[in-house]
């Protein structure tokens, strides 16, 4: 059995001890998108998720109601993915909605940082990884975060209240977050590479 993370793994485990399983964190088989340059004019940060999903709609609606009328106008805000394009908050000031993305490194382009404001829903949020795969930084709530394989906050800030998402989405903060290189050893947690290697090593 191939599970996305290790806590995952341990409750089926300590369930069934006999169980014959391996952790794999999601992989993704493209060529990366890579660092970004400094940040220019305003900071774009970005939300990518299938907002057909009821718990990404109900985070949306917080950080719109709790977060963004906080928010200088030196901040903008891209929704990709899909149904991001029929959201009523879409029709907001210095938001931008893209819909579905063929290709995600279109998203990452776009954006200096990615948010993942969750606050309901269970399981590894994909979409987090993917922003780690592409070497851009992370504005994430704990629940963003869980099962995800990252031992360094350096690239990735986690905010749980208002207060804290407003405080780090203040350009200048955001500037400086965006700043951040993703190490390319985090990055690599998330390519076909490890996974070759994760499965070598259990194959020996």
């Amino acid at each position: 059995v191939v599970f996305l993370s290790t806590e995952d793994r341990d409750t089926a485990v300590h369930a069934s001890p006999s169980l014959d399983s391996m952790v794999l964190p999601p992989v993704f088989d493209y060529v990366p998108q890579g660092p970004k340059d400094d940040v220019h004019g305003r900071v774009a940060i970005g939300m990518f998720a299938d907002f057909s999903w009821w718990p990404n709609q109900s985070s949306l609606r917080w950080f719109l109601d709790e977060v963004w009328p906080h928010l200088e106008v030196d901040v903008e805000l891209h929704l990709a993915g899909h149904g991001s394009d029929r959201l009523p908050g879409g029709r907001r000031a210095r938001i931008h909605t893209h819909g579905f993305v063929s290709d995600p490194r279109e998203v990452f382009r776009k954006c200096d940082l990615m948010i993942a404001p969750l606050v309901t829903g269970a399981g590894v949020k994909v979409k987090v990884a993917e922003a780690l795969f592409n070497r851009i930084p992370v504005v994430a709530t704990s629940i963003a975060l869980r099962g995800l394989p990252i031992d360094s906050t350096g690239p990735v800030l986690v905010c749980n209240t208002p207060t804290e998402w407003v405080a780090a989405l203040h350009p200048a903060s955001a500037r400086s977050l965006a700043a951040r290189r993703v190490p390319r050893e985090i990055a690599l947690r998330f390519s076909p590479e490890r996974a070759r290697w994760v499965r070598s090593l259990l194959t020996e």
